[in-house]
């Protein structure tokens, strides 16, 4: 009857209503927590190549000749161009008049929501329901980047390098009647991306194979010329890196071919003393591997409907600026062990690759299964998501700390005496190594979480200098490792805490060794009555380029 009809009507409408206001809810919860996580962990300190950032962008400001402005912009910074790290930093400089490594994160993070957003446009392209998006947030807005997320310079190039490739991939795949419109936009943001990262210089040699399967030959000549320029740009006046330099030894092609499997899939981590680490990411490879493969070949050989084509040649290149870059980092990092290339700050491509194989599978989907896989990868990605904050939450508090004491151990201390909290003597377990030196302590301890700064200190204090380190804490079980506590960070309880102190940077000295409690606005320093002689040791600097 009309009036059954119309009830149906009213009740498919509310439906998709409420399906389309859940999806939205779900798909903030990972973008709310993110950012939540970063504004509690993220610090205005410099780390590493920052302080090089901030040299150059000082001199870009002292700078009265516009020619030496835009020579000091695209100055070589080892083997890349870091253009866009060097703009923002002297954009945040000429606003709040100092450079804000925070501002710099935020912005250097911004790329991951655009390529969030840009993975959007392509799923309503596939037509793809926005419930259908909702993993792809869950994957990607993940604390486990936590090396490059609070990191400014790192985070600019690693992640922009990225977007600005997919972008560039974006517009070369539209093949409508705007096509010179949008192959301008794609030179632009390949521009953009070499001048960010070296492995820019793949969005080339990819777009430039985009357009010959597509058969846009007209096309091709303007981006095989404007490329050309580019790469002349980027080279002249290029010196090599010394201390980069990486020597293919084609006999270690098994190793290489490990590295590249474990790279891929790095995204995955277990437990530890769960099994191999090593193993799982390496056999998630494998898979990853067959699927690249498969995709590959059913976008290149097989003839199906011209616009779901443009929208999986879009992908493709994705995938194989992905693939080879990760290749790369096989063969530069292999030789310094396989463990290197599970770090966080490479696993934002295999990520990525996590995130095109659900795009590709669901889009091939229809129907009820189509709807079965969405809840399926809505399940696992939240869980993925909610495991990884458990996983690395003692690391991002460790690198938080760590940033706190480098602060502090650069700067000169000329106190000599430091006054000790409590007369209580409460050894330590020390094992000295040649480089370095390894303190643990394990007796049950009970700390509030609540504050990143609260943990436990090494102090090490002799006649003339004063060093500070953070600690990990030793967990009793995966019970206490994954409690809900952790979580939430309240008062929580482990098994003792431990360290490995690197002496590089440590001035040779006799040092009293103590332990510190931070908690809050309490502040408890043991004295370990014991003592270590440090022979400061010193590095083999090679020739920098910046």
């Amino acid at each position: 009857t009309p009036l059954r009809m119309r009830g149906n009507i009213y009740m498919n409408f509310d439906k998709k209503n409420l399906q389309k206001k859940l999806s939205y809810l779900l798909i903030l919860i990972p973008i709310i927590g993110f950012w939540y996580i970063f504004q509690k962990y993220a610090l205005n300190l410099p780390h590493w190549d920052d302080y090089a950032v901030k040299h150059t962008v000082l001199k870009i400001n002292e700078s009265d000749s516009f020619t030496e402005k835009i020579s000091l912009f695209f100055a070589q910074h080892n083997e890349h161009r870091i253009f866009l790290t060097r703009f923002f930093g002297f954009i945040i400089f000429k606003i709040k008049g100092e450079i804000d490594f925070k501002w710099l994160m935020i912005l250097g993070n911004l790329a991951l929501f655009g390529i969030l957003f840009l993975f959007y446009k392509i799923s309503k392209k596939y037509n793809l329901s926005l419930l259908a998006f909702v993993p792809l947030s869950f994957i990607l807005l993940t604390i486990g980047l936590y090396e490059n997320t609070f990191w400014g310079m790192a985070s600019v190039q690693n992640f922009w390098v990225i977007f600005l490739a997919f972008l560039s991939f974006y517009f070369l795949s539209l093949k409508d009647e705007n096509s010179n419109k949008w192959l301008l936009f794609s030179i632009l943001f390949s521009f953009l991306g070499i001048f960010t990262s070296s492995n820019g210089i793949l969005i080339f040699i990819i777009g430039a194979l985009v357009l010959v399967f597509q058969q846009r030959f007209k096309a091709f000549f303007i981006w095989i010329s404007s490329s050309i320029i580019f790469l002349i740009t980027y080279f002249y006046t290029y010196q090599k890196p010394t201390d980069t330099a990486t020597k293919i030894v084609f006999s270690d092609w098994k190793l290489y071919l490990k590295g590249l499997l474990l790279s891929l899939g790095s995204a995955v981590e277990m437990y530890k003393n769960t099994i191999s680490k090593e193993d799982f990411s390496m056999a998630l490879g494998v898979f990853l591997m067959i699927f690249i493969g498969l995709f590959t070949y059913q976008v290149i050989f097989k003839k199906y409907n011209i616009e779901k084509r443009n929208l999986d040649f879009f992908l493709l290149a994705c995938i194989a600026f992905i693939g080879i870059t990760c290749l790369g980092i096989a063969i530069s990092r292999s030789s310094y062990g396989l463990g290197v290339l599970l770090t966080s700050k490479y696993k934002i491509y295999s990520v990525l690759l996590l995130m095109i194989f659900y795009l590709v599978s669901v889009s091939s989907l229809a129907g009820k299964s189509q709807n079965r896989f969405i809840k399926i990868g809505i399940i696992a990605s939240i869980f993925y998501n909610i495991y990884t904050f458990h996983l690395n939450l003692d690391n991002i508090r460790f690198q938080h700390q760590e940033r706190i004491c480098d602060d502090f151990n650069s700067k000169i201390h000329n106190n000599s005496k430091i006054q000790i909290d409590s007369k209580i003597l409460d050894s330590l377990k020390i094992t000295e190594k040649k480089e370095v030196v390894f303190f643990e302590r394990k007796e049950t301890f009970v700390i509030d979480f609540s504050l990143p700064k609260n943990a436990f200190y090494i102090v090490l204090n002799s006649e003339n200098n004063t060093y500070q380190f953070p600690t990990k804490p030793i967990w009793n079980s995966k019970k206490d490792f994954f409690a809900l506590n952790r979580f939430l960070g309240n008062k929580v309880k482990f098994n003792g805490f431990e360290t490995e102190i690197s002496k590089i940077g440590i001035k040779t000295g006799k040092y009293q060794v103590f332990w510190q409690i931070v908690e809050n606005d309490r502040k408890v320093l043991y004295s370990a009555n014991q003592s270590i002689d440090i022979q400061e040791v010193t590095l083999n600097n090679s020739k920098q380029n910046w």
